[in-house]
């Protein structure tokens, strides 16, 4: 019982870690993308996605580079065997010609052996789906995870980062209907006056927001007009359908096959892949069209918000990823939503932002909702444990019973 306890607190703790981790760099490259486009005027979102999500293919040569090495250890305590015989032979001129062909024979199939090996390696990540089908199966995926991105970047060219992730949490609700459709879902009610917490203090905390930036004459700091400000407010509810729908599908069809970090790089990796290779002529249309001219970053400070950009979106996406596959959708949909608080105090205390108690009261109620959900499913999570550890304990009495029955026999 002690064990299941420590097992159970020590489960509970890697939870809140990782979902503490998701909002921080959730809201760092929100911010980091806003004031890139905002304050230093590159408005480049497509190709910050782009730019975003290709870095995520730099997961395979990085878990090749883990293959090879492993390999390559375990062939060099084979060549040290190999000197040892070879030095204890008679003919020393004969014997230094033959290791020196043995050795870059070895050495050639020391790079093939890695490389099966690695192939090997990575079809065992992904549990029951080959590589050729993991990138098919990543296609859709590719597209969705572009549009979710996309939209939510281009929205902060016209909002802010706190007002673009309080309506971003309307994917809550979305991942809510589709978990009961597709991942046949139970309706519990604690669950579920938790999530209706959470979205009530979005609510308020969004229409404080709207309060605020039509009450605030002064135009640095509201530099988006009413039409722009709906135009952005429709990009955040079609990023937050995308995403929902990723979320959700990710974990009816890729969460028995993605089960360990290894494999969320994997797929990771492929997606990064993906659209690396096949998304770039986009790139070349929206040159072309004037509708986004290419052009790279030239301030340092751009610079050095584009590449923290990219290490925390690709640190976000991967937690995000692995807490799906860990916990559940709706579950990280409830954490994505504490960045809302999070990104209201970094604005009230690092960028000299007022609030309205609407904001206040909103943020609590998120905080309120999140901690309640969040302690119901990690409940969940026990009872169905235990009940998985007292039907294994039954099963296994009953069959030490049936032996001791035909041993008495």
């Amino acid at each position: 019982t002690t064990m299941a306890c420590n097992n159970i607190s020590v489960s509970a703790l890697i939870t809140y870690a990782l979902s503490g981790a998701v909002v921080f760099f959730m809201v760092a490259s929100s911010l980091s993308s806003q004031h890139m486009q905002a304050t230093y005027h590159y408005s480049k979102p497509f190709f910050i996605v782009y730019a975003t999500t290709s870095a995520l293919s730099l997961l395979y040569p990085l878990l090749y580079l883990r293959c090879i090495i492993k390999a390559r250890y375990d062939n060099y305590v084979h060549l040290d065997d190999d000197d040892s015989r070879d030095n204890s032979s008679n003919n020393n001129n004969r014997q230094h010609q033959q290791h020196s062909s043995q050795a870059s024979s070895s050495s050639s199939s020391r790079i093939s052996l890695s490389f099966s090996n690695y192939l090997a390696y990575i079809e065992s990540l992904t549990i029951g789906v080959s590589l050729r089908r993991l990138f098919i199966i990543a296609i859709p995926f590719s597209i969705t995870w572009m549009i979710s991105n996309y939209f939510f970047t281009l929205a902060l060219r016209h909002t802010d980062t706190a007002s673009a992730l309080a309506i971003e949490q309307v994917a809550t609700v979305f991942i809510f209907i589709l978990s009961l459709i597709f991942l046949k879902m139970k309706i519990e009610w604690r669950k579920c006056l938790s999530l209706l917490i959470c979205i009530g203090g979005v609510m308020m905390v969004a229409i404080g927001d709207s309060l605020m930036m039509e009450n605030d004459n002064n135009d640095d700091k509201d530099d988006v007009d009413a039409p722009n400000r709906v135009l952005g407010d429709i990009f955040v509810v079609t990023c937050a359908l995308a995403a929902a729908c990723y979320m959700v599908f990710f974990a009816k069809f890729m969460g028995d096959h993605i089960q360990s970090l290894e494999s969320v790089c994997v797929w990771l990796g492929t997606i990064g892949v993906i659209v690396c290779v096949t998304m770039w002529p986009i790139l070349v249309i929206f040159h072309f069209t004037n509708f986004e001219i290419f052009e790279l970053p030239r301030a340092t400070e751009s610079i050095m918000l584009f590449a923290i950009h990219i290490i925390c979106a690709g640190l976000f996406n991967y937690l995000l990823n692995y807490g799906i596959m860990r916990v559940s959708p709706l579950y990280m949909r409830v954490v994505t939503i504490c960045s809302l608080p999070v990104s209201f105090l970094l604005s009230y205390f690092a960028f000299n932002v007022k609030f309205l108690w609407w904001n206040v009261f909103g943020v609590i109620l998120v905080l309120i909702g999140f901690i309640a959900y969040s302690v119901f499913e990690l409940k969940i999570n026990r009872s169905t444990d235990s009940d998985a550890r007292l039907a294994t304990s039954g099963d296994e009495h009953a069959r030490i019973g049936s032996e001791m029955d035909g041993t008495s026999r």
